[in-house]
């Protein structure tokens, strides 16, 4: 099978169709502005610490690269794509201005891994990999999105738990810091390394997914992010975007049928029975008072007739029984009985008088008035 991915294993716990349409069945998703611009970014930063020896570029240097390969694909106008030239050029210029003064030769930038896990393979890039003057090894991300990252995404940010796990792997060093540099804001958030337990979970959630995915386990899964860009051949969103002429025409038995009209009148119906449940019960709240007040047993309508009875329930308090007949040694065979075991069992009178008459004060009687309707049958 191809190698695994950070993307690619997120997008298969995110959707494990969405994964088979891209990844297997080869489905283009639509470009977007906000991939292109961060890559334009990410690779002006790599032309920065990409330096075999230094001095590094000067900002006009980076900014002249930037401009020259920006990436202009899934902009929905030439305004917007402007706006985010010039923004792009602003952060640009926000980050060499606070980290050009302690520049280092980075240990890796844009280095490729791959992470054998005998049929798996596991595969990506890191950003920036610094050594720091212990020997350890720093993990650093480029990140242009708009959120900023508290402590719980950090602490468990699946990239990061990867990017560690191949570092060490790599070079055989340990991982002291993992950094996700908020372009935005022009931030550094860091956070620890993770424990060896959690890297055992990252390994095996390589596994986990490669094995679903050799087994054919792509159901759809609907997520915050629906309706991707390909909602045709989606379960979830399939109908609401074909054509129906076309799809009930594959489907003989369905013929003739407006399934639109059978779903909107399905879902009044269901609102009707609802509020028609309301006034059932206020009505019959009227008709159950009216016979109390003026004790009848039985009410008329021109039609029909509502018979009152009294459904009367006895109920006791589970836990207090099981208090009593616990240090008995009774709990246990009334427990494998119902509510009528036990009442025949105190009718049996097997019971001590005192320890009876304590299960006598927790019965919990409830009266439910029922009503039956008839014809009226009455001249």
């Amino acid at each position: 099978m191809r190698p695994l991915s950070y993307s690619s294993i997120s997008t298969y716990n995110q959707c494990p169709l969405l994964y088979k349409l891209k990844y297997i069945d080869g489905k283009k998703e639509k470009e977007k502005f906000y991939l292109s611009w961060g890559k334009s970014l990410h690779g002006a930063l790599e032309f920065l610490y990409g330096v075999k020896v230094p001095p590094p570029p000067t900002l006009d240097e980076v900014l002249n690269h930037y401009e020259e390969n920006w990436l202009s694909a899934g902009y929905e106008s030439a305004e917007q794509e402007d706006k985010y030239r010039s923004y792009g050029r602003e952060l640009l210029q926000e980050f060499y201005q606070t980290n050009i003064s302690h520049f280092r030769l980075p240990l890796a930038v844009e280095r490729r891994f791959t992470l054998d896990f005998g049929e798996v393979k596991f595969t990506g890039f890191f950003d920036r990999i610094d050594k720091l003057e212990d020997g350890t090894l720093a993990i650093l991300d480029y990140k242009s999105n708009r959120e900023i990252f508290n402590k719980d995404y950090l602490a468990n940010a699946l990239q990061l738990t990867f990017y560690q796990l191949a570092a060490e792997s790599l070079w055989d060093l340990p991982v002291s810091q993992m950094t996700l540099y908020h372009l935005r804001s022009n931030t550094p958030f860091s956070t620890k390394p993770r424990p060896p337990a959690e890297l055992e979970r990252a390994r095996a959630m390589i596994i986990n997914v490669a094995d679903s995915i050799k087994a054919g386990k792509f159901a759809a899964k609907e997520n915050r992010y629906c309706p991707c860009d390909f909602p045709e051949d989606c379960p979830y969103y399939r109908h609401g975007y074909a054509d129906d002429k076309v799809q009930l025409s594959l489907e003989s038995e369905f013929k003739g049928v407006d399934i639109k009209k059978v779903i909107e009148d399905y879902v009044r119906l269901k609102a009707e029975a609802k509020e028609n449940k309301i006034k059932t019960k206020l009505l019959a709240e009227v008709i159950q008072r009216f016979g109390e007040v003026e004790k009848l047993n039985r009410v008329y309508g021109n039609e029909h007739a509502i018979t009152l009875s009294k459904n009367r329930r006895i109920d006791y308090d589970g836990e207090a029984v099981r208090k009593i007949l616990e240090p008995l040694g009774l709990w246990s065979q009334a427990q494998t009985f119902d509510r009528k075991a036990l009442e025949l069992m105190m009718k049996d009178s097997v019971l001590d008088p005192d320890v009876q008459e304590e299960l006598e004060a927790l019965k919990i009687e409830t009266i439910r008035m029922v009503l039956f309707v008839r014809k009226n049958k009455l001249p």
